[in-house]
């Protein structure tokens, strides 16, 4: 009966933990993605496709900007968002 409540704690200290590590960062790419775990920040997430990919925040930049090479493209970024990830990825 213990791995239940293990389970329970572990999902709220992961969306606590990904939470304080986003703000943490003023790496715009976090607008797009969350952690998929606190302590594994090259685990993304992405918001708009729901994409899981290794890698870390600036691989996500380039889903969003639709680089191709090393991601596939979010098909769910619109003009505006893959611009200002082009830049921002392009900046780093």
């Amino acid at each position: 009966m213990a791995s239940p409540t293990n389970k329970g704690s572990m999902v709220g200290s992961t969306a606590a933990s990904s939470q304080t590590l986003k703000t943490n960062s003023d790496n715009m790419g976090w607008e797009f993605a969350t952690l998929i775990y606190p302590l594994d920040l090259s685990r993304v997430k992405c918001k708009l496709c729901g994409k899981e990919m290794f890698g870390g925040i600036n691989r996500m930049k380039q889903h969003i900007a639709q680089i191709r090479g090393q991601v596939t493209p979010c098909t769910v970024a619109n003009a505006d968002q893959q611009k200002r990830c082009r830049e921002a990825s392009e900046a780093s």
